[in-house]
């Protein structure tokens, strides 16, 4: 597992107490997180956790299926950063 990911769901984790959250967790699904739950305490963390700032073109529902399809869109976020 990458960093990325385990710091995803450590994010998760302090988000939805209580749930069991794994690589392929439905965040939606799974965790029953809503946008309003993203744009308020999910991405603030991730921005301040990683240095980054997530854009709207990003904000793609795919983007937020899994932890996986999460963390890959910080990677990329972060790559294009120091690209």
């Amino acid at each position: 597992m990458t960093e990325t990911k385990q710091v995803v769901i450590e994010t998760l984790r302090e988000i939805c107490k209580g749930k069991d959250i794994q690589e392929n967790t439905s965040i939606y699904e799974g965790l029953g997180i809503d946008s309003i739950s993203i744009f308020n305490e999910l991405l603030p963390r991730l921005e301040g956790t990683f240095g980054i700032q997530i854009s709207p073109l990003d904000l793609m529902p795919e983007n937020f299926e899994t932890v996986t399809t999460l963390a890959d869109l910080v990677d990329r976020i972060k790559e294009r950063n120091n690209g």
